[in-house]
């Protein structure tokens, strides 16, 4: 699906139409806080949420096969799981964003999951191990990975060019940026071909702000 089509912003849009998109979706992403649980819950307010009239759609979700319920994943960003996310959630694995020195960690699991990417694809065992180094300007992580479990050069370079297609295609889709390895450096890589300097210490303030 194109993600532009998740855009409601516009006057005259309609919220139920909106809503009624996340029937559509491949995946759901549930971003788990105190204050959308409690508006997923929608006892203690005058009027209604849309998180609450999302709800009808994610229990649906919840309440089909396996495969269906994989479909929805729950993302901690505060408080504990019982605090943030929805009952149904709570006994599900989910990522948690809590930590922000492990933010890089938790979003390539993130990722490998959005994708359905093997755990020991040879491109994600390549960046377990930039993560587990210093690359990122943090200490080295408790990620061991022994020596025979790396790729060859050949097989991590031919295994990335697959991974990283498909996730350059679905951010310029998007009409939105990719962060790629140039040269030795991250940079912002736009659909144009142009790039900007990427980083890694300003991140928090770049997702406040939106994208460059």
């Amino acid at each position: 699906m194109i993600l532009d089509r998740w855009e409601n912003s516009h006057v005259g849009s309609s919220i139920p139409r909106f809503v009624d998109l996340i029937s559509e979706a491949d995946r759901v992403l549930i971003v788990g806080t105190k204050d959308y649980l409690r508006k997923f819950k929608n006892k203690e307010l005058a009027i209604g949420t849309v998180v609450a009239a999302e709800k009808d759609q994610v229990s649906a979700r919840l309440l089909g096969s396996e495969a269906k319920k994989k479909t929805v994943l729950p993302l901690l960003l505060e408080g504990t799981p019982e605090e943030a996310l929805p009952p149904a959630l709570t006994t599900r694995v989910f990522s948690d964003f809590r930590d922000d020195s492990r933010y890089f960690d938790t979003a390539l699991d993130l990722l490998i999951s959005l994708y359905a990417i093997p755990p020991r694809n040879p491109a994600i065992a390549h960046w377990k191990k930039q993560l587990a180094g210093d690359s990122f300007g943090r200490r080295a992580s408790a990620i061991q990975l022994d020596d025979e479990d790396l790729p060859t050069d050949e097989a991590m370079k031919q295994a990335l060019k697959r991974v990283g297609s498909r996730a350059l295609h679905s951010a310029f889709d998007a009409n939105q940026p990719a962060v790629v390895e140039q040269n030795g450096q991250l940079v912002w890589l736009y659909s144009d071909g142009s790039t900007k300097p990427y980083l890694a210490a300003g991140w928090q303030g770049q997702e406040r702000s939106g994208w460059p």
